[in-house]
This record gives C-alpha cells, structure tokens and sequence, in this order.
C-alpha cells in the first residue's frame, strides 16, 4: 500500500512539474530550460539512429523497403476469427472424395469467391472462420459425403491512404499492422533528412495520437507505446481497405509526462487524455 502511494504521489508530482513546464519554461527559447526542446535537439542530431529509440526497436522489423514491397512477414498463425476476408484473397478449395486435386480459387473484386458446379458464394467482411463455414455449407450441399476444407493461401495486398506527416497511398497487406506504414514512414522520412533532402520536422510526428478511420467511418486512435507495452490490438490493428491513416506532427510545446527512476522506459512521453499513473508506468 505505502509503495501504491509512493508511485502516486511521485506521478502528482510529475503532473505539477509538466504545468510549471507549460506555463514557464516551455516558452523560454533556451533549450537547456526546457527538457522537451532539448530532448527534440538529441533527436534531430546527425548521429541519431533508429537504435536508440525503444519504440523504433519494435516496430523497426517492419519499415524496410524489402518487407513493404515484397515480402510479407507473419507475426504467427492467421487468427480465423480476427482475420477479415476481401477481394483478392486466395485460397485452397479441397473437395476430397470427389476431387482428390485441391482448386485454388481467389474473391473477386465484388467480394464473391465462384466455385464450379457450386456457384457464388458472397465472403468479403466475413471472418476467415465465417467464410470456411459458410463455403463447407454450400459446397456440401453439392457434394454431400465430400471432406470439405477451405484453406487461406495468400493474403490480399491493398493500397492505404495516409493524411498528414508523410501524406501519400501505401501498399500493405492484410495482414499487416498500422505500426508497419508508421514505421516505413519513418524509417524513410529519417533517411531523406539525413541526406539534407528533406526538413527534419517532417518525421516528428506523434507515435500516441495517429488517427485510423475506416471505410465504415469508424475512428479508431492507434497509441504505438500503449500496444508494445499492454500488447492490446485495439492500439495497434491490422489494416483493411479504405483505411485512411492520420499522423499529426508532435506537439513539443504541449502537455507530456516525464517518467524517472526504476521503470522499464525512463523519458519524456507525450501525454493523452485519459492517462493515469498505470499508463505513465508501462509505457
């Protein structure tokens, strides 16, 4: 109990430091006097590396050109009930006792996976679990002592529309995470800074308040320290077509959170609504 309120008075104090912060020092132009400009002048030095960020060391896997383009890497097994089927997603029909040769079959750009002798069966927005039942339904109508398997093959790869820092459209891959553009983003705005070719406030970009809206208008905000330190998806999901991704460039001047002492990544953190002494701890 005396530790609980130890960590709770420490954060209090955190919080009065980060006003003191906002109200004198965060304006003053010495960087010294601020811990937020003078962090901002470790990151944009010339020797900076990807390395030294703890966030960057997570996501860094996903941010090579290679990996974007052309390879595509699976953090494990597909989750049938978490994965979303669209078009061009290919799979592995097997009708075994009838067709001992499984036919591989893709959805159609309207959604619809076409079966011979079976016909059309309407899959987009289902999960994978909802489409291998709906598909061994139909086709058992057709052959009803055939062992029936639907197996995903290939994921679909799309295009994603990034607003903001680093505004463009971006392939992926279905099965692929928001953290995976954010990083190639990065990872590439970095690069050209380095050569002189671009300003260095492009790449400084908020990693905790990056705006996901999906083709259904659904909002979603993605918080890349939240989901490395909890693992929750919600912070981090997988990316479906008509995604539209929102980078906002960081705010130095406003609210943050210092965290000191035994915590597993001491720094200087962007605040957000609804933070509270567990969040400041974890991240």
């Amino acid at each position: 109990m005396r530790i609980k309120l130890n960590l709770f008075f420490a954060f209090i104090l955190v919080l009065i430091s980060m006003n003191v912060f906002s109200q004198s020092g965060l304006n003053d132009k010495d960087p010294k006097s601020n811990p937020l400009k003078q962090f901002e002048l470790n990151m944009n030095t010339p020797q900076m590396d990807l390395q030294n960020f703890d966030i960057l060391k997570q996501i860094e896997p996903t941010a090579s050109t290679n990996t974007m383009y052309n390879d595509q890497l699976l953090e494990g097994a597909v989750d049938a009930n978490k994965y979303i089927v669209g078009p061009n997603d290919i799979f592995s029909l097997g009708i075994w006792g009838v067709v001992n040769t499984p036919l591989p079959i893709s959805v159609s750009p309207e959604g619809s996976l076409i079966i011979p002798s079976v016909g059309e069966v309407a899959v987009s927005g289902l999960t994978l679990a909802e489409t291998k039942s709906r598909v061994i339904a139909a086709v058992k109508k057709r052959f009803i002592s055939a062992e029936v398997t639907l197996t995903l093959v290939s994921p679909r790869r799309f295009l994603v529309t990034v607003a903001g820092v680093g505004q463009g459209t971006y392939p992926t891959s279905a099965i692929m995470r928001a953290s995976s553009i954010i990083a190639f983003i990065f990872s590439d705005s970095l690069s050209l800074m380095k050569s002189g070719t671009m300003p260095n406030e492009r790449y400084n970009f908020s990693f905790r308040n990056i705006k996901l809206k999906r083709k259904n208008g659904e909002i979603q905000r993605i918080d890349l320290y939240e989901y490395f330190a909890t693992q929750n998806e919600r912070y981090n999901p997988f990316l479906r077509e008509g995604d539209v991704i929102t980078l906002q460039k960081y705010d130095w001047e406003g609210k943050f959170i210092a965290v000191q002492g035994a915590v597993q990544f001491p720094g200087v953190f962007e605040y957000i609504q609804g933070d509270d002494l567990e969040t400041a701890l974890q991240l």
